[in-house]
């Protein structure tokens, strides 16, 4: 099943609690709205801890095709599901990195 999010993108259900958080409508409501409105047609936006893609759904959107999303996501439980809301939105300007970012240089393993 799947949800339309305020900004127009799609989003898969699978009960996770940001799904109800989406669902109830309370999921970082003035955070969305701030990005909604500073994002402009053209930039480039890094999504650092992309999770399952909800800011790097919006920001691909807010974007439009001359700009660019960079999602960042290590895990690979939590990419599978960014993946597949890029897919289901055809988010053509989106490119996922499989790096996590951090302040100082290390390796850990997310099998």
């Amino acid at each position: 099943m799947s949800l339309n999010c305020l900004f127009g993108a799609r989003w898969l259900l699978e009960g996770s609690a940001l799904d109800q958080n989406l669902l109830s409508g309370s999921f970082e409501n003035a955070e969305a709205r701030f990005v909604e409105r500073f994002l402009q047609a053209g930039m480039t936006v890094l999504d650092i801890g992309a999770h399952h893609g909800f800011y790097t759904l919006l920001a691909s959107m807010r974007v439009g095709r001359t700009g660019r999303v960079i999602a960042f996501e290590p895990s690979p439980r939590e990419r599978i599901r960014l993946e597949r809301h890029i897919r289901l939105n055809r988010c053509a300007n989106v490119r996922i990195e499989q790096v996590a970012l951090g302040a100082s240089p290390g390796r850990r393993n997310y099998s």
